[in-house]
């Protein structure tokens, strides 16, 4: 058949397509196919309807096949005619597999990828003149050579090939023989015309038979969470669609992988954790690829994000061949996915047989999300989510002289009564993972009245940990602190469209020039959240960065905006890369890097900074969980106005002996212990008694409880009026708005979700003034923020 008949067949078909959605009834019975799907054991293939007959194949576990026909055979049962592969048909008894309905295939999957570019993988591949390995040759072709795919069709035997456009000659070659190239650019649209933005589809763990050693839940339900939050995290940064599967649609051929097809998906990412089974399991993520395309470098890119963040020692960072490897699920959504042209990959995050490994997965839903997010972007450098510069009218009631002014800000939030200010961002086309700020003093904010709409911009955060490597340190001496803005009251909201953009954003609120800044990794809390005490000691803003080869612009810009000429650097370059401190030097700072063999010893490097800037003894060492964030942040404000250091503890293990050692060389005589025994254990804890120290706990039921009960427990702290809020669930907004929080001797209340009936029964009992709100709406939503205002300031 020839390209213009394929051509106006494919334009009947649309026509037809969009005639017979008017007629629902008509459409939902044409549009759909029958499918086998084969339940937890696998099943033998037959050449007949019957047991006596020959096995041709296994079926694996959960698999799908197409339903060609249905016999009741001998036995009494029914059987199942499948198409096994394209050259093998066989039949299963419905004692291993179940009949059902697929998705829509009116389309054939293969020509949503008309007009992509294909890349050579085999060494050297001939060009025929008609699909089949019998047909004339017109071309050689090898390794890495591209050419545009202009129709497909199957050869004899069943097997797919391109019609493909070679330099000047036109030919076809075998589909397995080629990958698709710029599937993360502009992927095709039914019709063969190309889209704009990139399509991904995420595929999460559908088993909840596999429990978690810890927690009381399962595989399907906390890796559904992590790609919901991973959906979120997606869209709020990149240029692209997100689709997430639901739990109905099976796994195989004609399950997801055919759906993902069919939404016109060029990524097919599957969610899971591990378990070692009867052999026993290790620790640490794993990545199965499709032997193609970039589906080995996506797995390399996720696993060796969320191995950065696992605080597991035997760390796998396994990357493996989904196609030599993998059975029953797992081959369905590596094979399948990639058969359809996806870039596709198996990723186990972690393993679930563990209690401490169970229990950390549970605790770290957007830190994995965010990790895998940024793998991600690793591979495709997708285009970051980018909003046009707004202009802001303010105008009078109608009682009084109307005047209107518009201005542009991009810098240094500012609020009047209960409105809630958004800093407005300019479009970029940059492909850089973050747009580039445009920076102006705090004072040209603008001034937005009630009756103005905003429109809203979200913070997208993400945390991981790392292991630092050993480095110098020195002093910089203590600036005096600069005056902060006039505290405004109602809700005073600093975000931006990433995490260094908030914290460029918090800088600027909080401070109008420094001397010193504070550089933390955006993804990596252990290092970070040592760094808010000397925040305060230094009077210098928290300021981020997760930019691998150097400072983001927002940063640098931020930087330059303060006049600031030092950097404390917090980690090794595990943490904050070599070339970002290059980045920063360049920019004229002087550089002073505090960094450990491992976040124990860094927080002790922090601590020591601390205390040669406030030439003071320690009161109190609070002591926060090492496996998490959330405790530390509410109490950093605390710590930081009282010049005292936060340090890290072993839930189970407790102190180090690095740590032991360094308490007890500084003298102090009493200590905090953070979060209920699930974050500190009690023989932890008695780790710090053992010292001599005494020792108080705090703690709630939960992370937001708990920074509820610090609030309480430290109210001689705080200033009577206003408060800050910030997401519980992930720490870089927090981090930079403790520094910000105790400079205006605030404390910080950490937010789900839902604002918790404490969090507003602790806000009602603040004294009017501002709500200083960390992070854009994805974050912290409007609803939570106005509620918390209400209560303050009611």
């Amino acid at each position: 058949m020839k390209l213009t008949r394929i051509t106006a067949l494919c334009v009947s078909l649309i026509m037809l397509t969009a005639l017979f959605a008017m007629i629902p009834s008509v459409t939902a019975e044409a549009m759909t196919e029958q499918i086998v799907t084969v339940g937890s054991t696998p099943a033998p293939v037959r050449s007949g309807a019957s047991v006596s007959d020959a096995q041709i194949a296994s079926a694996s576990s959960n698999n799908t096949f197409r339903l060609l026909e249905t016999r009741t055979g001998a036995d009494g049962r029914e059987w199942y005619k499948v198409r096994y592969s394209a050259s093998l048909e066989g039949w299963i008894s419905s004692v291993y597999a179940t009949a059902g309905t697929a998705y829509s295939t009116d389309v054939d999957p293969y020509t949503q990828y008309l007009e992509r570019m294909v890349v050579v993988t085999d060494n050297e591949f001939v060009l025929r003149a008609q699909p089949g390995t019998t047909k004339p040759e017109v071309a050689r072709v090898s390794r890495n050579d591209r050419m545009v795919v202009l129709d497909h069709d199957t050869d004899a035997g069943g097997i797919t090939w391109y019609e493909v456009r070679y330099g000047s000659v036109q030919g076809w070659i075998r589909r397995t023989a080629v990958s698709m190239t710029n599937i993360c650019s502009a992927p095709a649209s039914i019709d063969g015309r190309k889209g704009d933005i990139p399509v991904i589809f995420l595929s999460p763990s559908r088993q909840p038979a596999n429990p978690y050693a810890a927690g009381n839940t399962n595989e399907c339900e906390q890796m559904t969470r992590v790609a919901v939050e991973l959906q979120k995290i997606l869209e709020s940064r990149y240029e692209c669609k997100v689709i997430l599967s639901d739990y109905e649609t099976p796994i195989g051929k004609y399950g997801r992988p055919l759906k993902a097809a069919q939404l016109g998906a060029d990524v097919y990412v599957a969610i899971h954790s591990n378990a070692g089974g009867s052999a026993g399991s290790g620790y640490g993520p794993q990545g199965y690829y499709y032997p193609s395309g970039q589906s080995r470098q996506m797995a390399e890119n996720l696993v060796n994000r969320i191995a950065a963040i696992t605080p597991f020692s035997d760390n796998a960072k396994n990357v493996i061949n989904g196609m030599n490897y993998l059975g029953g699920v797992g081959y369905g959504e590596v094979r399948d996915p990639g058969g359809y042209g996806m870039v596709s990959i198996l990723l186990e995050v972690e393993f679930h047989d563990h209690a401490d490994s169970a229990m950390w997965i549970i605790n770290n839903t957007e830190p994995l999300a965010a990790a895998i997010a940024d793998g991600l972007h690793d591979t495709f450098h997708f285009m970051p989510r980018g909003s046009a510069p707004t202009t802001q009218p303010t105008t009078t009631t109608a009682t009084t002289t109307t005047t209107t002014t518009t201005t542009t800000s991009t810098k240094g939030p500012f609020v009047t009564s209960n409105t809630l200010w958004r800093p407005s961002r300019t479009t970029t086309t940059t492909t850089s993972a973050f747009p580039t700020l445009t920076t102006t003093s705090p004072t040209t904010a603008t001034t937005v009245p009630t009756t103005t709409s905003t429109t809203s911009t979200t913070s997208t955060t993400s945390t991981t940990s790392t292991t630092s490597t050993t480095a110098t340190t020195s002093t910089v001496p203590t600036t005096a602190p600069t005056a902060p803005p006039q505290q405004p009251t109602g809700i005073v909201r600093a975000g931006g469209s990433s995490r260094i953009e908030t914290a460029a954003e918090i800088s600027a609120l909080g401070w109008n020039s420094a001397e010193t800044v504070i550089i933390a990794s955006g993804s990596s809390y252990p290092d970070a959240l040592a760094g808010v005490p000397l925040s305060a000691a230094a009077d210098a803003p928290i300021l981020l960065t997760s930019d691998r080869s150097g400072a983001e612009a927002a940063l640098l810009a931020e930087i330059e905006r303060l006049g600031a000429r030092k950097a404390y650097i917090l980690g090794g370059t595990a943490a904050v890369s070599a070339e970002t401190e290059g980045s920063l030097k360049t920019a004229g700072l002087e550089c002073t890097r505090l960094a450990g063999s491992d976040r124990y010893a860094t927080g002790i490097a922090v601590a020591e900074e601390l205390a040669a800037l406030t030439e003071q003894a320690f009161d109190t060492i609070y002591f926060a969980s090492a496996q998490n964030f959330p405790d530390a942040l509410a109490i950093s404000p605390v710590a930081a106005m009282g010049g005292d250091p936060i340090l890290y503890i072993s839930p189970e293990g407790g102190i180090s002996k690095s740590v032991a050692d360094y308490v007890s060389s500084t003298g102090c005589r009493s200590a905090v212990v953070l979060g209920g025994t699930s974050a500190v254990s009690e023989l932890s804890a008695q780790t710090v008694a053992d010292l001599g120290l005494t020792v108080e706990r705090i703690s709630g039921r939960d992370r937001y409880a708990t920074s509820v009960a610090i609030a309480k427990r430290f109210a001689d702290s705080f200033a009577e009026n206003g408060a800050a809020l910030a997401t519980g669930r992930a720490f870089p907004d927090a981090l930079a708005g403790g520094a910000h929080a105790a400079k205006m001797r605030v404390p910080v209340l950490l937010t789900g979700e839902q604002a918790s009936d404490s969090l507003l029964e602790y806000a009602a009992s603040r004294s009017e003034g501002a709500v200083y709100v960390y992070g854009g709406t994805a974050a912290v939503s409007d609803d939570i923020a106005q509620a918390v205002s209400a209560a303050v300031n009611g």
